[in-house]
Protein backbone atom coordinates (compact mmCIF):
# COMPACT_ATOMS: atom_id res chain seq x y z
CA UNK A 1 0.00 0.00 0.00
CA UNK A 2 1.38 3.37 -1.05
CA UNK A 3 1.67 5.89 1.76
CA UNK A 4 0.58 9.52 1.17
CA UNK A 5 3.20 12.13 1.81
CA UNK A 6 3.00 13.66 5.29
CA UNK A 7 2.48 17.17 3.87
CA UNK A 8 -0.58 16.02 1.90
CA UNK A 9 -2.13 14.53 5.08
CA UNK A 10 -1.77 17.88 6.88
CA UNK A 11 -3.32 19.77 3.95
CA UNK A 12 -6.28 17.34 3.76
CA UNK A 13 -6.86 17.75 7.52
CA UNK A 14 -6.95 21.53 7.23
CA UNK A 15 -9.57 21.31 4.46
CA UNK A 16 -11.78 19.07 6.59
CA UNK A 17 -11.47 21.44 9.57
CA UNK A 18 -12.44 24.45 7.45
CA UNK A 19 -15.48 22.58 6.12
CA UNK A 20 -16.65 21.80 9.65
CA UNK A 21 -16.16 25.45 10.75
CA UNK A 22 -18.21 26.71 7.80
CA UNK A 23 -21.15 24.54 8.84
CA UNK A 24 -21.16 25.93 12.42
CA UNK A 25 -23.40 28.94 13.40
CA UNK A 26 -21.69 32.32 13.01
CA UNK A 27 -22.08 33.04 16.73
CA UNK A 28 -23.78 31.68 19.76
CA UNK A 29 -25.47 35.07 20.30
CA UNK A 30 -27.03 35.04 16.82
CA UNK A 31 -28.24 31.45 17.31
CA UNK A 32 -29.94 32.30 20.65
CA UNK A 33 -31.33 35.73 19.60
CA UNK A 34 -35.09 35.89 20.39
CA UNK A 35 -37.84 37.31 18.25
CA UNK A 36 -38.22 41.10 18.08
CA UNK A 37 -34.46 41.59 18.58
CA UNK A 38 -31.48 42.57 16.47
CA UNK A 39 -27.73 42.09 16.58
CA UNK A 40 -25.86 44.86 18.38
CA UNK A 41 -24.24 47.38 16.08
CA UNK A 42 -20.96 46.85 17.95
CA UNK A 43 -19.72 44.19 20.33
CA UNK A 44 -21.38 40.82 20.76
CA UNK A 45 -24.95 39.91 21.61
CA UNK A 46 -28.30 41.44 20.75
CA UNK A 47 -30.73 44.17 21.75
CA UNK A 48 -34.50 44.26 21.71
CA UNK A 49 -36.22 46.24 18.96
CA UNK A 50 -37.88 49.58 19.71
CA UNK A 51 -41.09 48.97 21.66
CA UNK A 52 -39.74 45.80 23.29
CA UNK A 53 -37.81 45.08 26.48
CA UNK A 54 -35.62 42.16 27.54
CA UNK A 55 -37.18 39.87 30.14
CA UNK A 56 -35.65 36.49 30.96
CA UNK A 57 -33.93 36.23 27.59
CA UNK A 58 -36.98 37.29 25.59
CA UNK A 59 -38.11 40.59 24.07
CA UNK A 60 -41.55 41.45 25.42
CA UNK A 61 -43.66 44.28 24.01
CA UNK A 62 -43.92 47.50 26.06
CA UNK A 63 -47.56 48.40 26.74
CA UNK A 64 -48.11 51.86 25.22
CA UNK A 65 -51.05 54.00 26.29
CA UNK A 66 -52.87 56.11 23.74
CA UNK A 67 -50.99 59.19 22.47
CA UNK A 68 -47.57 57.86 23.53
CA UNK A 69 -44.45 56.48 21.84
CA UNK A 70 -41.76 53.98 22.82
CA UNK A 71 -38.44 55.42 24.01
CA UNK A 72 -36.36 52.23 23.78
CA UNK A 73 -34.88 53.06 27.21
CA UNK A 74 -34.04 50.24 29.59
CA UNK A 75 -35.25 52.26 32.60
CA UNK A 76 -38.47 54.06 33.49
CA UNK A 77 -41.81 53.31 31.86
CA UNK A 78 -40.31 52.80 28.41
CA UNK A 79 -42.61 55.38 26.84
CA UNK A 80 -43.26 59.13 26.70
CA UNK A 81 -46.28 61.20 25.79
CA UNK A 82 -46.54 62.76 22.35
CA UNK A 83 -46.34 66.51 21.69
CA UNK A 84 -49.31 68.26 23.33
CA UNK A 85 -49.90 65.55 25.94
CA UNK A 86 -48.69 65.11 29.52
CA UNK A 87 -48.15 62.01 31.63
CA UNK A 88 -50.71 61.43 34.38
CA UNK A 89 -50.01 58.12 36.12
CA UNK A 90 -50.18 55.57 33.28
CA UNK A 91 -52.01 57.61 30.65
CA UNK A 92 -51.27 60.58 28.35
CA UNK A 93 -53.79 63.37 28.82
CA UNK A 94 -54.19 66.26 26.40
CA UNK A 95 -52.75 69.54 27.75
CA UNK A 96 -55.60 72.02 28.20
CA UNK A 97 -54.48 75.45 27.01
CA UNK A 98 -56.41 78.37 28.57
CA UNK A 99 -57.37 81.57 26.78
CA UNK A 100 -54.48 83.95 26.02
CA UNK A 101 -51.92 81.14 26.24
CA UNK A 102 -49.96 78.92 23.87
CA UNK A 103 -48.26 75.53 23.89
CA UNK A 104 -44.48 75.79 24.33
CA UNK A 105 -42.10 74.33 21.77
CA UNK A 106 -41.31 71.42 24.11
CA UNK A 107 -44.96 70.41 23.80
CA UNK A 108 -45.36 69.47 27.44
CA UNK A 109 -46.59 72.75 29.01
CA UNK A 110 -48.27 76.06 28.21
CA UNK A 111 -47.28 79.69 28.72
CA UNK A 112 -49.26 82.92 28.87
CA UNK A 113 -49.13 85.30 25.90
CA UNK A 114 -47.51 88.74 26.19
CA UNK A 115 -49.64 91.06 28.32
CA UNK A 116 -50.93 88.21 30.46
CA UNK A 117 -49.55 86.30 33.43
CA UNK A 118 -50.31 82.91 34.95
CA UNK A 119 -53.10 82.94 37.54
CA UNK A 120 -55.14 80.28 39.32
CA UNK A 121 -57.82 80.22 36.63
CA UNK A 122 -55.45 80.53 33.66
CA UNK A 123 -53.96 83.74 32.21
CA UNK A 124 -54.97 87.08 33.70
CA UNK A 125 -54.38 90.43 31.99
CA UNK A 126 -51.45 92.47 33.39
CA UNK A 127 -52.58 95.89 34.60
CA UNK A 128 -49.84 98.38 33.69
CA UNK A 129 -49.94 101.64 35.68
CA UNK A 130 -49.50 105.09 34.15
CA UNK A 131 -45.88 105.83 33.18
CA UNK A 132 -45.16 102.10 33.07
CA UNK A 133 -44.73 99.42 30.40
CA UNK A 134 -44.81 95.64 30.03
CA UNK A 135 -41.56 94.00 31.07
CA UNK A 136 -39.72 91.22 29.26
CA UNK A 137 -39.26 89.18 32.44
CA UNK A 138 -41.19 85.93 32.84
CA UNK A 139 -41.47 86.51 36.60
CA UNK A 140 -42.53 89.34 38.93
CA UNK A 141 -45.46 91.68 38.40
CA UNK A 142 -45.09 91.73 34.60
CA UNK A 143 -44.46 95.48 34.25
CA UNK A 144 -41.81 98.09 34.97
CA UNK A 145 -41.72 101.86 35.18
CA UNK A 146 -40.51 104.16 32.43
CA UNK A 147 -37.25 106.07 32.74
CA UNK A 148 -37.20 108.58 35.63
CA UNK A 149 -40.03 106.76 37.41
CA UNK A 150 -39.87 104.22 40.26
CA UNK A 151 -42.38 101.55 41.26
CA UNK A 152 -44.12 102.14 44.59
CA UNK A 153 -47.38 100.63 45.87
CA UNK A 154 -48.42 99.49 42.38
CA UNK A 155 -47.78 102.88 40.76
CA UNK A 156 -44.92 104.62 38.94
CA UNK A 157 -43.76 107.67 40.88
CA UNK A 158 -41.70 110.41 39.20
CA UNK A 159 -38.12 110.77 40.48
CA UNK A 160 -36.78 114.29 41.05
CA UNK A 161 -33.42 114.66 39.27
CA UNK A 162 -31.58 117.90 40.13
CA UNK A 163 -29.54 119.97 37.72
CA UNK A 164 -26.14 118.49 36.78
CA UNK A 165 -27.36 114.97 37.68
CA UNK A 166 -28.66 111.91 35.85
CA UNK A 167 -31.26 109.26 36.68
CA UNK A 168 -29.80 106.08 38.20
CA UNK A 169 -32.28 103.67 39.86
CA UNK A 170 -29.37 101.67 41.34
CA UNK A 171 -28.32 104.65 43.48
CA UNK A 172 -29.64 103.93 46.97
CA UNK A 173 -31.88 106.62 48.46
CA UNK A 174 -31.91 109.23 45.69
CA UNK A 175 -32.17 107.20 42.43
CA UNK A 176 -29.88 109.77 40.80
CA UNK A 177 -26.16 110.57 40.65
CA UNK A 178 -24.26 113.77 40.06
CA UNK A 179 -22.38 114.27 36.81
CA UNK A 180 -18.58 114.23 36.83
CA UNK A 181 -17.23 117.38 38.47
CA UNK A 182 -20.17 117.72 40.85
CA UNK A 183 -20.85 116.39 44.34
CA UNK A 184 -24.21 115.46 45.82
CA UNK A 185 -25.93 117.03 48.80
CA UNK A 186 -29.43 115.98 49.88
CA UNK A 187 -31.22 117.63 46.93
CA UNK A 188 -28.56 119.17 44.70
CA UNK A 189 -25.28 118.64 42.85
CA UNK A 190 -22.66 121.24 43.76
CA UNK A 191 -19.66 121.98 41.57
CA UNK A 192 -16.39 120.63 42.98
CA UNK A 193 -13.77 123.36 43.40
CA UNK A 194 -10.29 121.84 43.03
CA UNK A 195 -7.55 123.90 44.72
CA UNK A 196 -4.14 124.60 43.22
CA UNK A 197 -1.84 121.56 43.30
CA UNK A 198 -4.85 119.24 43.51
CA UNK A 199 -6.84 116.93 41.18
CA UNK A 200 -10.42 115.71 40.95
CA UNK A 201 -11.44 112.16 42.02
CA UNK A 202 -14.62 110.13 41.56
CA UNK A 203 -14.90 108.99 45.21
CA UNK A 204 -18.42 109.30 46.60
CA UNK A 205 -17.09 110.54 49.95
CA UNK A 206 -14.69 113.33 50.86
CA UNK A 207 -14.28 116.72 49.18
CA UNK A 208 -14.13 115.26 45.66
CA UNK A 209 -10.45 116.05 45.17
CA UNK A 210 -6.98 115.07 46.39
CA UNK A 211 -3.64 116.83 46.56
CA UNK A 212 -0.74 116.11 44.21
CA UNK A 213 2.19 114.12 45.55
CA UNK A 214 4.28 116.31 47.83
CA UNK A 215 1.23 118.22 49.08
CA UNK A 216 -1.23 117.61 51.90
CA UNK A 217 -4.82 118.77 52.51
CA UNK A 218 -5.12 121.71 54.82
CA UNK A 219 -8.71 122.97 54.95
CA UNK A 220 -9.72 123.69 51.35
CA UNK A 221 -6.13 123.99 50.07
CA UNK A 222 -3.12 121.82 49.19
CA UNK A 223 -0.04 122.79 51.21
CA UNK A 224 3.48 121.64 50.28
CA UNK A 225 4.95 118.98 52.56
CA UNK A 226 8.11 120.26 54.27
CA UNK A 227 10.58 117.36 54.24
CA UNK A 228 13.39 117.79 56.81
CA UNK A 229 17.00 116.74 56.30
CA UNK A 230 17.62 112.96 56.21
CA UNK A 231 13.95 112.28 55.36
CA UNK A 232 11.81 111.44 52.32
CA UNK A 233 8.15 111.50 51.27
CA UNK A 234 6.07 108.54 52.44
CA UNK A 235 4.40 106.16 49.96
CA UNK A 236 1.22 108.26 49.92
CA UNK A 237 3.24 111.37 49.17
CA UNK A 238 1.31 113.48 51.69
CA UNK A 239 3.80 113.34 54.60
CA UNK A 240 7.41 112.31 55.34
CA UNK A 241 9.41 109.67 57.15
CA UNK A 242 13.06 109.38 58.18
CA UNK A 243 15.78 107.66 56.21
CA UNK A 244 17.44 104.67 57.87
CA UNK A 245 19.07 104.70 60.42
CA UNK A 246 17.55 108.06 61.50
CA UNK A 247 14.56 108.30 63.84
CA UNK A 248 11.82 110.89 63.98
CA UNK A 249 12.15 113.44 66.76
CA UNK A 250 9.27 115.92 66.48
CA UNK A 251 9.88 117.60 63.09
CA UNK A 252 13.46 116.33 62.60
CA UNK A 253 15.31 113.09 61.79
CA UNK A 254 18.14 112.36 64.27
CA UNK A 255 20.45 109.46 65.03
CA UNK A 256 19.62 107.71 68.28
Amino acid sequence: MTKMPRGRNVFTGMLLFAAVISLMPTSVSAQSMPANAHTKSYGEGWDCDVGFREAKGLCKAVTLPANSYATNKTYGSGWECKHGFEKEKNVCSAILIPNHAYLTSSGDQWRCSRGFMKATSGCAAIIVPENGRLSEDSYGKGWECNLRFLAKDGACIAVYVPENAYFDPSSYGTSWRCEYGYQATDVACNKIIVPENGFMVTASTGPGWKCDRGYQIRGQACIAVKVPQNAHLNYRGNSWECNKPYNKKQSSCLLS
